[in-house]
């Protein structure tokens, strides 16, 4: 079950009649708690995602104050400010919802008849009914991907509770989290948004029958099929998620890095699925950074290689030594490092598009006739027919182990 947003709350039976004055973009804010505020400086004593109820008494003689309380709210991160008109305040000023409103930032009026301890009942006893729901969802995920759940009626009675089927096949998924970068990140903003990302991974995979847990910048999804003997698709994992990465990354909310697992037909071989993730997840970021879907097959040459070792260290103009380099590969190296070209990078590319310049030009954001000039000299130095399957495939290895044992980690 997700957390408490503003607009689910507007849905409450102790909130009916309630108005949204400004604010409306920001809906889908989380509400943690509600508190009554009726006295001056109120941020001293707020640590977000709060919804703040009150009259305006103690700003009830200065429009001024109440204009800068959306700034100084928002800034705190609350959910939602509540407030009861009419009764100190006749009528809000203008400025105060055109910032509510700036800033995405919920007002909403209270009916005059709603007594402040009814919206508190309701709020924290919803906030309580989804959250511990969440607690069960997690554990249980954390049991599946430790292997402790082990008897199916077990199983089944936890399944139960959290309204999920566990039949049939499953598969493993791990998010890892990169909060926008101009955004200062503490402890408790990286845990809000963790919370966040997993709400939203959750709609998203409720459809397929998923379960999600979030800890620190991670969240940890078990898919299964719902159907004995029925494995659950990797496409439909794919599709999935991604749709969710996509949609944060287009609202500029977090960058999602995801590895998927291997589809398992039984729940005693999904740790190994989510180590399998977590591998993928690890190695994507490690060799593309942030911001990949990463699927085994994408890495799996990678897997490979890794048993070769990193033989000389990072890679700074000379290649390291335990694969053994062709020497074209070694001078084009030389070469980069000597006049800070970019030979390597565009042989990688043209390899990657099938010899197509016109797309590893679109890919390397350079004219065309700049990649015609750099194969030109990549053949120049190395003496190579890259039409010979065989010398293509043996320079792709050795370029894939080079991406590996290089200094481009995270």
């Amino acid at each position: 079950m997700s957390r408490l947003t503003v607009a689910k709350a507007l849905t409450l039976p102790a909130l009916r009649g309630t108005r949204v004055l400004a604010g409306a973009n920001g809906l889908d804010r989380i509400i943690e708690c509600a508190t009554v505020m009726e006295v001056p400086n109120i941020t001293r004593w707020l640590r977000g995602n709060e919804l703040v109820i009150t009259s305006l008494y103690a700003l009830r003689e200065s429009p001024e104050e109440q204009v800068r309380l959306i700034a100084d709210l928002d800034q705190v991160g609350i959910a939602a400010l509540l407030i009861k008109p009419k009764v100190y305040v006749d009528r809000l000023p203008d400025r105060m919802l055109q910032e509510a409103d700036a800033r995405a930032m919920p007002v909403l009026e209270l009916p005059v008849e709603t007594p402040y301890i009814d919206v508190l009942n309701a709020v924290m006893a919803e906030v309580f009914r989804r959250s511990s729901v969440r607690r069960y969802e997690a554990d249980m995920v954390e049991d599946l991907l430790a292997g402790v759940i082990a008897d199916p009626a077990q199983l089944q009675a936890r399944a139960e509770e959290v309204g999920w089927n566990p039949q049939g096949g499953a598969v493993a998924a791990v998010i890892h989290i990169d909060p926008p970068q101009e955004r200062g990140v503490n402890g408790g903003v990286l845990s809000r948004l963790c919370d966040r990302v997993a709400d939203e991974v959750r709609a998203a995979v409720r459809g397929g029958n998923g379960l999600v847990a979030a800890s620190g910048s991670r969240v940890r999804v078990v898919l299964a099929s719902g159907r004995e003997g029925v494995p659950v698709p990797r496409s439909l994992a794919r599709s999935l998620l991604q749709s969710v990465q996509q949609d944060l990354a287009r609202r500029g909310v977090a960058t999602l890095s995801i590895g998927i697992g291997v589809p398992v037909d039984g729940y005693a071989a999904l740790p190994d699925s989510y180590r399998t993730a977590c591998r993928c997840v690890d190695l994507g970021r490690r060799l593309w950074g942030p911001g990949r879907l990463v699927m085994p097959d994408d890495v799996a040459i990678y897997h490979v290689l890794e048993a070769i070792g990193p033989g000389g260290g990072p890679v700074t103009g000379a290649a390291p030594t335990a694969l053994p380099l062709h020497p074209g590969l070694q001078r084009l190296l030389e070469y980069d490092a000597a006049n800070k070209a970019q030979l390597v990078p565009t042989l990688r590319c043209v390899l990657d598009e099938q010899g197509n310049l016109r797309r590893a030009a679109g890919r390397l954001f350079v004219h065309y006739k700049t990649v015609q000039y750099r194969m030109a000299r990549i053949r120049e130095l190395t003496g190579w027919d890259l039409s010979r399957p065989e010398l293509r495939l043996a320079i792709e290895v050795q370029l894939r182990w080079l991406d590996l044992h290089s200094d481009r980690a995270e």
